[in-house]
């Protein structure tokens, strides 16, 4: 499908080979049953995909323009595979009864400003992003987030019954809010390259781990940081926290 000022089509079909917006309008389409998406290309618009009772795989997905979103969903049952996914505005990914998984190994996943990520039964992305607005996973499942955008902020992430792992390389990875749940689940915060980890509250039933090319530092001044049965810390140039181990 191509146009000059915008798609909308509620779909039955596999496989959308092409959708394109050649100035400025938005895509938007509805699918029965799971969708491989191959290119999805607005100039300057936002894009929504979704597939119902099937998973959605997102093979090259660009939203042109300033500040044009990008979201995705499966819904009844589907994971949502992400190949490449890139606007200046935001993604919002829904799995709600799948899984969001990373669909081309160790290549970029997501290059947009902010992510919002909801899954039944994880989550595992490799992304370009400053703010990872949301993640959270409702069922058994973890969160596996690696960014290279040069500095990461963390507003929430949360599992019901899983681990959580975020690194930032070569920049901060500042956290306000980390919540793992479920027996033995752990949290494992890193920066590499260079970075330092900015802790708000960090709340797991077993391990934290925390490694932090540059320092590890208190974000939230005389409020406790670290919650859990016990932690693991490294640090290139300080460590500073209020703990409950």
């Amino acid at each position: 499908a191509g146009a000059g000022t915008g798609i909308d089509l509620d779909t039955t079909i596999t496989t959308l080979t092409s959708a394109n917006v050649t100035g400025t309008g938005a895509i938007d389409i509805s699918n029965s049953g799971a969708l491989t998406v191959s290119s999805a290309t607005t100039a300057d618009g936002a894009i929504t995909l979704a597939a119902d009772n099937g998973v959605l795989t997102l093979t090259s997905v660009t939203a042109g323009g300033t500040g044009r979103n990008v979201t995705a969903s499966t819904t009844t049952a589907g994971n949502i595979a992400v190949g490449t996914v890139t606007t200046t505005g935001g993604v919002t990914l829904q799995a709600t009864a799948g899984a969001i998984t990373d669909g081309n190994a160790g290549t970029n996943n997501v290059t947009a400003s902010s992510l919002t990520a909801g899954a039944g039964t994880g989550i595992d992305l490799d992304t370009t992003i400053t703010t990872l607005t949301s993640a959270n996973v409702t069922g058994t499942g973890s969160i596996d987030i690696s960014d290279t955008a040069g500095g990461l902020a963390v507003t929430s992430a949360t599992t019901a019954n899983g681990n959580i792992t975020l690194n930032a390389t070569s920049g901060d990875l500042a956290v306000t809010t980390v919540t793992a749940v479920g027996a033995g689940a752990d949290v494992s915060l890193k920066t590499t390259t260079s970075g330092n980890i900015t802790l708000g509250v960090v709340t797991a039933p077993d391990v934290v781990t925390l490694n932090a090319a540059g320092a590890i530092t208190d974000g939230n001044a005389g409020t406790n940081n670290v919650t859990a049965s016990s932690l693991r810390v490294g640090a290139g140039t300080g460590i500073d926290l209020d703990t409950t181990i």
